[in-house]
């Protein structure tokens, strides 16, 4: 998954695609939604997955991930991954939907793994949301 994962944002890097689609398989994982952008640091790449088995699975591979990202002459500044927000469609007791707030999250910068650290969410360091229109879809098995 690491390696098709980094190969796929690659691709994007190299089209400039901004924003990203993956469908997961097995199909019960869901999808991921990636955001790339460009910072003066590197990239800042932001993952949100719309299961929390996905979530987990990501989570643990970031440290892989982004070896694998940088090991393409990708400079990497910072992974970030969350839980997509539930719609009020999802909740069957018709209750409010968790934003990423409510969520759980992870992120992993340059400085990070550098110093063997992995975990937290860092709001200043988030990624501007780039339009839909540069969306695509890609399918990745897990």
């Amino acid at each position: 998954m690491v390696a098709r994962l980094a190969e796929t944002v690659e691709s994007a890097v190299l089209r400039g695609k901004r924003e990203l689609r993956l469908a997961l398989n097995p199909p019960d994982l869901g999808h991921l939604e990636v955001r790339i952008a460009n910072s003066k640091t590197g990239l800042r790449v932001t993952f949100e997955a719309s299961s929390v088995e996905a979530l987990e699975l990501l989570q643990r591979q970031l440290p892989a991930l982004q070896a694998a990202l940088e090991a393409r002459d990708l400079r990497v500044d910072r992974l970030d991954v969350h839980r997509a927000p539930e719609t009020n469609a999802e909740l069957p007791d018709g209750s409010e939907p968790r934003g990423q707030d409510g969520e759980t999250g992870n992120s992993l910068s340059g400085a990070d793994r550098d110093a063997g650290l992995g975990s937290g969410s860092d709001a200043a360091n988030s990624v501007d949301t780039p339009s839909v229109a540069d969306a695509s879809i890609v399918d990745i098995r897990v």
